[in-house]
C-alpha cells in the first residue's frame, strides 16, 4: 500500500463525463491506482461549494474533449471518510496521478502544489492543488502531464 499511504481505502467516484450518473463506488487502492492508464486528475469537492460548481462544466468540457486524461469528480458529502485519509485543507482539493499510479510532479508553477511524501523513505506518494481551477489551467496541467507521462514511457 507504498502510494496509497495517505489515502483512502474506499471512494464513491463519478466520471465528470458522465456526472449525473448513480455513484460508482471503486475500492481506492494500488490496484486501482496501477490501472490508471492515462494522467488522471481526481478533484474533491461539495456541492455547497461555490468553486466546486463552476469547475464541474469545466471538467466536464475538458473531458469530452480529450481523450488522453480521465477527470473524476468525489463528491465528500457522498463519502465523509475521506477526510480521513486525504489531507485537504479545503475545497475544492484536486489530486493528479501519472499512467500506473505515480503521483505527478509539476514541472511549472511548482509552488502552487503541495506534495506528500511517505516520512519513513520520503517517497513522492500524492500531489494536489487547492482552489478553483480555470479551463486554461487545467488544459495546462493536463499538457504537462501527458508531456510526463510521455517522456516516463521512452
Amino acid at each position: 500500500m507504498k502510494k496509497t499511504a495517505l489515502l483512502i481505502l474506499l471512494l464513491a467516484l463519478i466520471p465528470v463525463f458522465a456526472f449525473s450518473k448513480n455513484v460508482e463506488a471503486y475500492r481506492f487502492n494500488d490496484e486501482i491506482l496501477d490501472s490508471l492508464d492515462k494522467p488522471t486528475m481526481f478533484m474533491f469537492g461539495e456541492n455547497w461549494c461555490q468553486p466546486c460548481i463552476q469547475m464541474i462544466p469545466i471538467m466536464e468540457k475538458i473531458a469530452d474533449e480529450r481523450e488522453d486524461v480521465d477527470i473524476y469528480y468525489i463528491d465528500l458529502e457522498k463519502v465523509p471518510e475521506v477526510l480521513d485519509y486525504v489531507p485537504m485543507i479545503a475545497t475544492p482539493t484536486s489530486a493528479f496521478y501519472l499512467p500506473g499510479g505515480e503521483p505527478y510532479y509539476p514541472t511549472n508553477n511548482i509552488s502552487q502544489y503541495l506534495m506528500y511524501q511517505l516520512t519513513e523513505t520520503g517517497e513522492h506518494v500524492l500531489t494536489t492543488r487547492l482552489g478553483y481551477l480555470n479551463g486554461k489551467e487545467l488544459n495546462s496541467i493536463f499538457d504537462d502531464m501527458v508531456e510526463e507521462s510521455e517522456r516516463i514511457s521512452h
